[in-house]
Order: structure tokens, then C-alpha cells, then sequence
């Protein structure tokens, strides 16, 4: 070989080494994460503060400074049922009024708070950010699992989900070197259902119990079978009364979250509406009335209901989803109740 030809390859070959030493020095940095931990801290903090506040002040405009879709909706539903539970007002003297059903009135709920947590904060590309926080709530047995969410730059951090969880439930999201956790999109495949799918299985699966094919991918529990058994019992008892009971459960339609689980699997948040419809049938002796589930009670504040009511109910989930070939979905945590609703 020609000196003139080892000098031009010892040149290029020291490019290629700058190059690639360069390349390494430059690599694009990790997507930084949601929040920071102590910023975390801190909307947990203020959320517990603004709550607090809203409940005390029975002011939807504070429970929206503080939370957002489902979440929102259920804390909703119970500051109307606890105003119905408050005794009536005394009419004036002489005034006629109908005779009103004593209800026990609501017990001031104790202020929140929160200790023991536990962030769990992906790395995100834009809007929306979001973080889940895993934290004994005072006064509870039960640990819960939330999600706040950032929507866009100029709105603040609401609660999204706050789903309570056994203190021994696994929840193990995969954390990289740093402590990070990873999100994973709605669409998130190799799963034994995707996030985005799993709410649409698990009402299909309250719906239908064993009948249901979607649901053959969740574990039945009591919150899937059970539920099918006591919409199935309830539906028997109207009818031995006289009235039509109909009800739909669907997936409530509001944004799921995942993190990657270190065994590979996900956790998902997700929410099953459903929408329930009683109607006396017009044979059905006059008089005749049918007593609602007591959370439905204490929404419409009646006890015993003598020709109609419909109601609309939210239950947020927390399930592991392993990969596909590892087993089923399981839901490990719930909490919902009706957020709307009329009767009469």
C-alpha cells in the first residue's frame, strides 16, 4: 500500500473517530419529565387544600379548580346527594307541603389529607402532562391511586382519577435509572387488551357476565361479575313489582392513562359509565312504588320512588393488564357512584 493511501484512510478513519465521539457527546437528552418531584408534592398538597375547601364551601367552582372529568363528576354527585340529606327547611306557618321522607343528614366530611406518597411521573412530549400518585388517604384503611393531569399550559394541575386500592394490591410501575416512570399510549399494543380497549371489555362484561366475549379478558371479580349478578337481581326484583328496569353500562368516553408495570404488563385508569332507567308499567296497581339502591336514594333524596327514575353512575378502575400469554386483566381498585339523576 502506498504511503499516500494509508495517509488518506488514517484521515478518513480519524474523521469517522471525531464524528462518532461527537455523535455521543451530542446525543438528544431523555424527555424531560411531567413535573419534578417536589413540584408533585406541592399539587398534591394544594389539591388536598382546594378540596378541602370546595366541600366545606359546597362550591363547584373550587371542586373545579381542583378536578377535572370522572373525578370531577363523582365529588359532583356527592355534594348534591349531601345537600338532599340535610334536613328540609321548616315552612312557614300555615303553608301546605308535602310530607317529606326523614333521611338522616350528611355528616361533614373530614378534611383530606394525604400521606406516605409515592410519585410515579412519566416522561411526556407536550400537552397533556400528567403524574400518578400513590398515597394513604387519613382515616382510610385503603391507599389511593390518583392522576392529576395538566391539559395545556394555561390551565393547572386537577385530579383526574382517585381510585382506592388495597394496602397489599400489586402496583409496581417500571422506573428508569433516574426514578422516572414510563408512560404508554392508549393504543399501547402487546398488552392482553390495550388501555384504550379495556374500559369498552369491562362493560361488556357487567352487561353480559359469562356471556361476554370482550370480557373474557378481565379476571371476574366483584367488580365485573358481581355487578352482572346484582344488575341480573335487581332486574327480577322489578319485575316481581311491576315496574321495567333497563340499564346500559358503557365506557365513560374520558381519557385513559397507563404506566409500564416492571413486570412488563400496565396499570391502567379508566371509567365504565352506566345509565339506569325505572318505569312503572301501566298496569302496575297504583301506589305500588320500588325503593332505589341507597347512593341512588340519597342523590334523588327518595327512599321509595312510585312511577319513574333514571340515573347516571361513574366507576373508575384501576387495573393490571399483563402481556399478552400472562394471564388476564385485573381490576385491583374502584370507586364510583351516581353523578346525576331524577325521580318521582
Amino acid at each position: 500500500m502506498s504511503r499516500h493511501v494509508r495517509t488518506l484512510l488514517a484521515a478518513v478513519a480519524g474523521v469517522l473517530l471525531v464524528t462518532g465521539c461527537t455523535a455521543e457527546a451530542e446525543a438528544p437528552p431523555a424527555t424531560p419529565p411531567a413535573l419534578s418531584k417536589p413540584e408533585a408534592r406541592k399539587v398534591l398538597t394544594t389539591y388536598a387544600t382546594t378540596l378541602n375547601q370546595a366541600r366545606a364551601k359546597e362550591s363547584t367552582e373550587d371542586l373545579q379548580a381542583a378536578q377535572t372529568d370522572t373525578l370531577l363528576l363523582l365529588e359532583h354527585g356527592r355534594m348534591l346527594a349531601s345537600k338532599k340529606l340535610k334536613p328540609p327547611p321548616v315552612p312557614a306557618a300555615g303553608t301546605r307541603h308535602r310530607r317529606v321522607a326523614a333521611r338522616a343528614p350528611a355528616a361533614p366530611q373530614p378534611p383530606v389529607t394525604f400521606t406516605e406518597p409515592k410519585f410515579f411521573i412519566p416522561r411526556l412530549k407536550g400537552y397533556p402532562k400528567w403524574f400518578a400518585v400513590l398515597a394513604m388517604e387519613t382515616g382510610s384503611r385503603q391507599r389511593e391511586a390518583m392522576v392529576f393531569v395538566r391539559k395545556n399550559a394555561q390551565s393547572g394541575w386537577r385530579g383526574a382519577y382517585s381510585v382506592g386500592v388495597h394496602p397489599d394490591a400489586p402496583m409496581s410501575p417500571k422506573l428508569d435509572k433516574q426514578g422516572y416512570a414510563e408512560a404508554l399510549p392508549a393504543g399501547q399494543g402487546g398488552l392482553v387488551v390495550t388501555p384504550a380497549a379495556i374500559a369498552k371489555a369491562h362493560a361488556d362484561a357487567n352487561q353480559n357476565g359469562k356471556a361476554s366475549r370482550l370480557g373474557t379478558v378481565l379476571r371476574p371479580s366483584r367488580w365485573t361479575a358481581n355487578l352482572f349478578d346484582t344488575t341480573t337481581a335487581d332486574r327480577l326484583e322489578a319485575t316481581r313489582l311491576g315496574f321495567t328496569y333497563a340499564r346500559n353500562y358503557h365506557p365513560s368516553g374520558y381519557p385513559v392513562f397507563a404506566l409500564r408495570a416492571a413486570d412488563g404488563g400496565a396499570l391502567v385508569w379508566y371509567a365504565v359509565g352506566d345509565e339506569l332507567a325505572v318505569t312503572k308499567n301501566p298496569e302496575t296497581p297504583r301506589g305500588r312504588w320500588i325503593a332505589p339502591s341507597s347512593d341512588i336514594a340519597d342523590l334523588l333524596g327518595k327512599d321509595r320512588i312510585y312511577d319513574t327514575f333514571q340515573a347516571s353512575t361513574i366507576r373508575e378502575y384501576l387495573a393490571t393488564v399483563p402481556v399478552k400469554g400472562k394471564g388476564q386483566a385485573h381490576a385491583i381498585g374502584a370507586e364510583g357512584g351516581p353523578v346525576g339523576g331524577y325521580g318521582n
